[in-house]
């Protein structure tokens, strides 16, 4: 990888840092995506601020949804970093078909025939509890006339548990036949409240079908959902514990599922918007966005690769005669061999902070550690007003 050059480098996943040690021998922007929020007690957030903190001006974060990014502008400062960018889903593949049909074909897969003219409410996904199995389950035996259709690769050890008998399990099936039984669906229910459900693709892939569905509100799942489903209120809890990121009542989705069922104009309503709204995410665009942000940071490479002007910095004590007490100032020093001077006097007094700053940006240190030093030394909001100041002066002196 060093020996070829690239216009830009795409990460599988921002836990992939391994990887950081190339920022130093290749010279093109990277792009890491973040598609875990939380997780794994810390692991998640720790390998997106380690990414950060060695980031150049020109690479960034790429984030499924807005919640991603403002998640993490808890922790860091720089909203430039993180931009997002939508995934998508096939609408070839993925879209409406008669529902009839459909049912037809997955009651012939399973030997069901009660399927055809069954309400149907479905899962696709793993079957583990922080994906809500254990919720999804709850929800079944709390609506006894319904059926519930689980496809996933595994039951996990959900296997050895006896199901409510309106419960179906569906191995995992070919490619070819997720249109059938997303199309099988009356309603599609995902009560995940896992840390790292950052945006859904399989709710996307049932929205295609026009299948509303029932989400927590939780991380991305109401910025895929919008108005074409049912968003249900959930817990969101500081710390996850376990990969639990908060808690869904299976009271309320069934509550939000059952009104579904029984309201046969919203629920048709609601599919509609839910195949139309899946229009606006296709892979294409993803494509598009992903090469126009490239380009974008290639632009800020060639501005920021600019011979930037380092003035010397001292550190003094200095007495303050009037409080009788002992100050600390930095002083940047206009030192020059040329007759007319960059700036107009000999030297400047800074602040000890604003001082530190330029000092380790002069040293080669990236603008996110230098951030995280402020932060330690004086706070988040006084770090970012002191290397916003700090910023603009290099700029303006490069």
């Amino acid at each position: 990888m060093i020996r070829r050059k690239y216009d830009g480098v795409l990460l599988q996943k921002h836990t992939d840092t391994a990887f950081l040690s190339l920022l130093r021998y290749i010279d093109a922007p990277f792009v890491v995506p973040i598609y875990s929020i939380r997780g794994h007690n810390g692991e998640s957030i720790n390998s997106v601020l380690h990414w950060y903190s060695a980031m150049r001006t020109f690479d960034a974060f790429l984030t499924p949804t807005e919640s991603v990014k403002d998640f993490y502008l808890s922790f860091a400062s720089d909203a430039s970093t993180f931009q997002t960018i939508l995934l998508g889903v096939d609408l070839d593949h993925f879209k409406p078909m008669d529902k009839h049909a459909a049912k037809h074909e997955v009651a012939q897969m399973l030997n069901k025939p009660e399927l055809v003219d069954s309400p149907t409410v479905g899962f696709l996904s793993r079957f583990q509890p922080e994906k809500g199995a254990g919720i999804y389950i709850k929800i079944a035996e709390l609506l006894p006339e319904v059926c519930f259709l689980l496809t996933a690769p595994t039951l996990n050890f959900y296997a050895q548990q006896r199901f409510p008998p309106n419960l179906i399990y569906l191995s995992q099936q070919p490619r070819d036949r997720l249109p059938y039984i997303f199309n099988a669906f009356d309603v599609y229910c995902l009560p995940s409240m896992v840390g790292e459900e950052t945006f859904g693709l399989a709710v996307l892939e049932a929205m295609a079908c026009g299948i509303p569905p029932v989400v927590p509100r939780l991380d991305g799942l109401p910025e895929v959902v919008g108005d074409a489903g049912v968003i249900v209120p959930a817990s969101e809890y500081r710390d996850e514990i376990g990969s639990f990121a908060g808690t869904v009542c299976p009271f309320a989705m069934s509550e939000a599922i059952n009104g579904l069922l029984n309201d046969e104009e919203r629920r048709l309503k609601l599919g509609e918007k839910a195949a139309q709204g899946a229009r606006n995410f296709t892979w294409d665009a993803t494509a598009t966005n992903l090469l126009t942000l490239l380009e974008k940071l290639k632009k800020i490479q060639r501005l920021t690769t600019r011979h930037r002007r380092e003035f010397p910095i001292s550190f003094a004590a200095y007495l303050d005669g009037n409080q009788r007490s002992v100050g600390y100032k930095a002083i940047l020093s206009n030192v020059t061999n040329l007759k007319e001077r960059p700036l107009m006097r000999d030297g400047y007094v800074q602040t000890v902070e604003e001082g530190l700053a330029l000092s380790l940006l002069n040293k080669g240190h990236g603008t996110h550690e230098v951030e995280a030093v402020l932060q330690h030394f004086c706070g988040e909001t006084k770090a970012v007003s002191v290397l916003e100041k700090v910023l603009g002066f290099q700029e303006a002196t490069s």
